[in-house]
């Protein structure tokens, strides 16, 4: 796996990375540079292929390729860990580096989606980015072995992404590479954050189903607090941001002037509550323990 940029839901949206998962600036196991990294690279696209056979499931075995691509992923994202903070030790200072890191939260999901059964919902942030890693690790081997095909299938690919990305970026056209590469970016990982919150959202549907897993909702609201209060602490994020869209919606029905005034009292409190859960701790009470590091006492996933 490569080293990933480390901003997949922490960093604010105007300046994403130009990789996401390892280092200040990662995300989820995202290569450093513009190398070809072969691990990751084989990895990621043994992932996909078993992703890609269990969401079109025409074969006898496509059932157990949901647990092939959460292997890949979980060992593509160890491994870029490894490469971003060096082996494991006992250290204060590597776990709180760990911890904090993104890539680290998404070897929380994956461990969290391997052990329950299947969710098509929860592995979504997680094929999204190894699609886009893996889109950009056989651009970079393509274009160190076939320059020109690559350069061609390049074109063609943005234009396909130029009708997506128009009507927020209108420039798209005459935008340089490595914008249109940090505006999808930017795009992938707004998509993750939104589709992370809406597992989370899914999985408290789900407690009024046969189907429901309280430890698995129990597990996953500690990662998602653990993730927006990462994010609030270093400026804002991408599921922080799903979660005020998400506020925003919430907010639209219970203030109709047709919605029981009970619920509109009730949200409220909701609303309250979870902002103390998340809200950034007092400077006064962390002697020393300034910066992303003093949010360890709230990160009580594990």
């Amino acid at each position: 796996g490569e080293p990933p940029p480390r901003h997949v839901a922490s960093a604010p949206p105007p300046a994403p990375s130009a990789a996401p998962a390892g280092s200040s600036s990662s995300s989820a196991a995202g290569p450093a540079g513009g190398g070809v990294e072969v691990g990751g690279l084989l990895t990621r696209g043994f992932a996909l292929v078993n992703a890609l056979m269990f969401v079109v499931p025409v074969f006898p075995w496509s059932r157990s390729c949901y647990r092939n691509f959460m292997v890949a992923t979980l060992v593509n994202l160890v491994m870029s860990l490894a490469r971003s903070h060096g082996l494991p030790r006992f250290s204060m200072d590597y776990l709180q580096r760990v911890m904090l890191d993104p890539t680290a939260q998404y070897v929380f999901l994956c461990v969290m989606l391997l052990s329950n059964r299947p969710y098509l919902v929860g592995m979504a942030p997680l094929l999204m980015i190894q699609t886009y890693h893996f889109s950009k690790g056989a651009y970079a081997a393509a274009l160190k072995y076939a320059p020109s095909q690559a350069e061609a299938a390049r074109g063609k690919v943005e234009g396909l992404l130029g009708q997506a990305m128009a009507p927020t970026h209108p420039r798209w056209g005459s935008m340089a590479p490595r914008e249109k590469d940090a505006a999808v970016q930017a795009k992938m990982l707004q998509l993750c954050g939104t589709a992370e919150v809406a597992f989370g959202v899914y999985l408290l549907v789900e407690l009024v189903l046969p189907t429901r897993n309280l430890l698995m909702v129990v597990l996953y609201w500690q990662l998602l607090q653990m993730r927006a209060t990462v994010e609030l602490a270093r400026g804002g994020g991408h599921v922080t941001n799903a979660f005020r869209n998400l506020d925003a919606r919430i907010l639209g029905l219970v203030n109709h002037r047709m919605a029981p005034s009970f619920l509109r009292g009730a949200y409220q409190g909701l609303r309250e509550m979870l902002r103390k859960q998340v809200q950034r701790p007092d400077p006064s009470a962390q002697q020393g323990g300034g910066g992303p590091g003093g949010l360890m006492s709230r990160c009580s996933v594990m």
